[in-house]
């Protein structure tokens, strides 16, 4: 039901739990489903998010379904006129743009345009069949569902094996998802390399330094996506990519530790608060939930002593958690 709006199966497990179990408190739910807690607990932010559930004197309570699923497919109909609007604009302004310039523009721009999931998978298995060196990917990502993986099983395998050297940047957030582990396990195990960062900057996957390709939208990756060849751009894209993995902490099972006594997953979230991002814009960037960040600022703010945010800033930044640098 609730995978047509794009949610997951743990989701709509929770969610039809708790519309045969309206009354159920939230430990217990964790108890009633064969899921772990934090499964639960992601389920329950993503029905908070949606506005499915809400919560009420720190308990849940369920939106009439009618009301709730009701302006769930109002706001995806909107997004989708609006997409569809913007696409219409996007496609006029192109033709404009064209009219005028077409026969100054080189035709070979080193841009190619692909629209669609199919078309974009397609032409990576393309591009990764054509790589004989190296493959470099940031994946801002925090799980990987089995589709996905299965998807790319093939095509990663066939690149490994050619022995092209694939290098991997994922979110620290898979650490915490058992399916996305053992997957990135046999990425290893296949010959690739994998590291994690808090927050990455965009999607994007080298091949070769010679082509790269990357999404229209980084907010819906299945719309389209570019592939460039522009030898300036790539060597950006190659540079950025660099600056990254150095910053990057190797895949283990357990959560890597810095030098300081901050894991790299607080001490990313105190820079963000130090730039101003809310508890809601960090936790969207480093894909992680609600709960997650509030955890975060929970034991940061007991560990260093803090009686606010402010003094929690003021106290990293003394203590050398986070430089002036991390302030831009």
């Amino acid at each position: 039901m609730l995978s047509t709006f794009g949610f997951d199966s743990e989701t709509e497990a929770v969610y039809l739990a708790l519309l045969e179990n309206p009354t159920i408190e939230e430990a217990e739910l964790a108890e009633l489903l064969p899921h772990e807690r934090a499964v639960v607990e992601t389920a329950i932010d993503n029905l908070t998010r949606a506005a499915l559930i809400t919560h009420e004197n720190d308990r849940l309570a369920l939106v009439d379904p009618e009301v709730g699923l009701a302006s769930l497919l109002a706001r995806q109909q909107a997004a989708v006129a609006n997409m569809q609007h913007q696409l219409e604009e996007g496609r006029m302004a192109m033709t404009r743009m064209l009219s005028k310039y077409g026969a100054k523009v080189p035709k070979d721009s080193g841009v190619e345009q692909i629209i669609g999931l199919k078309a974009i998978r397609d032409r990576i298995a393309e591009l990764a069949g054509d790589c004989v060196e190296e493959q470099l990917i940031l994946a801002p990502v925090g799980k990987l569902s089995a589709a996905t993986f299965e998807e790319s099983q093939a095509v990663d395998e066939d690149v490994l094996k050619r022995g092209v050297r694939m290098k991997s940047v994922y979110l620290d957030a898979v650490r915490n998802d058992p399916y996305t582990m053992e997957a990135l396990d046999w990425e290893i195990e296949a010959g690739g390399e994998v590291r994690t960062a808090p927050s990455l900057p965009l999607r994007m996957i080298i091949f070769d330094r010679e082509r790269a390709i990357i999404p229209i939208d980084d907010l819906d990756c299945e719309i389209g996506a570019l592939v460039l060849g522009n030898r300036v751009i790539i060597q950006a894209m190659v540079a950025l990519f660099i600056s990254i993995w150095a910053e990057a902490q190797p895949l283990t099972r357990r959560r890597p530790y810095r030098s300081e006594p901050l894991t790299a997953q607080e001490q990313h979230v105190l820079k963000l608060w130090a730039q101003g991002h809310t508890d809601a814009s960090a936790a969207r960037q480093m894909k992680v939930s609600h709960r997650t960040i509030r955890r975060l600022s929970e034991d940061l703010t007991k560990r260093l002593g803090a009686r606010s945010r402010f003094q929690l800033g003021a106290l990293a930044t003394s203590r050398g958690l986070i430089s002036d640098a991390d302030l831009i």
